[in-house]
């Protein structure tokens, strides 16, 4: 049974028998108040609490530390962000957007430790994550000022290994931040701003625009429920397929000749790879 997969009014039902992955996954919605459960931090801590005492992971994470905590609902949150960004970086991309929307929450509520977080676990994906990184680690800079020594040893060390372009919108805050502030000689970085390159439009205001949504929500029949794994889809359609540890999957050409053809309904990205197509979810931010 996948607990995660199942929609609210049907976990309630079954939480009451005690399976602790029940238990788990309903005090996460009730923490969020997700996927058709109204917001009960209550009654959500106490159902965490009492899988995590059944040896249930997640929960064992979110509630760890909680009644030592101001504010043990937000300190769930962010626990819960710090187990799917471990997830994520362990095993891919699979949990990345979980990971944001805890963080994001937690920062919505004032968990200003979150924001730093956040922002390391953009950098340690890297790759096209670097962008939000570097906004980030400035904006926390600025918000937490000379206790943020780590944010700005982050930024200088981005910076100096070319992770952060000309073209982005941060860049020249970027730089004028490390010249007034840090050790690193910026002489460089300040003649290689390039005018002419396209500026991003990603901005503190425009990154924190709008209110974070709960990654892959689906409504069916029974209610609002998360979204099954390409894996799933592909394994319910009868295509053999193997997940990849960056969470997408493969399967053989030969085994599946019109794959892209009978996934394209899903909106997958489908790329051929020797004798293999490689199935993923469209890249998210």
């Amino acid at each position: 049974m996948d607990a995660e997969k199942l929609p609210t009014s049907k976990l309630r039902r079954m939480s009451e028998k005690g399976d602790p992955a029940v238990q788990c996954e309903l005090g996460i919605r009730l923490l969020g108040g997700v996927l058709g459960a109204s917001a009960d931090p209550d009654m959500a801590l106490t159902l965490l609490e009492e899988a995590s005492s059944k040896g249930e992971p997640k929960a064992s994470a979110a509630a760890e530390g909680i009644r030592e905590s101001e504010n043990p609902a937000v300190r769930a949150m962010h626990n819960l962000a710090g187990w799917y960004a471990s997830k994520a970086l362990d095993e891919g991309a699979v949990d990345k957007d979980f990971a944001v929307y805890w963080y994001r929450r937690a920062i919505d509520e004032g968990e200003l430790p979150a924001l730093y977080d956040l922002a390391r676990f953009y950098y340690m994906l890297g790759g096209d994550d670097y962008e939000p990184a570097a906004l980030l680690f400035k904006y926390y800079w600025e918000v937490e000022g000379e206790r943020s020594d780590d944010a700005l040893g982050m930024l200088s060390r981005m910076l100096s290994n070319g992770w952060i372009k000309s073209g982005w919108n941060c860049y020249c805050d970027v730089v004028a931040l490390l010249k007034e502030y840090s050790d690193l000689d910026t002489t460089e970085y300040e003649l290689d701003l390039d005018e002419s390159a396209p500026v991003d439009d990603l901005t503190v205001d425009s990154y924190f625009a709008s209110d974070p949504e709960y990654p892959g929500t689906v409504a069916g029949d029974q209610g609002l429920s998360r979204k099954r794994s390409v894996l799933e889809v592909l394994l319910n359609m009868g295509i053999p397929a193997t997940q990849r540890a960056n969470g997408s999957c493969a399967v053989r050409i030969k085994d599946c000749p019109d794959l892209p053809e009978r996934v394209s309904q899903f909106g997958y990205v489908v790329k051929e790879s020797r004798a293999s197509y490689i199935v993923k979810e469209p890249a998210k931010r």
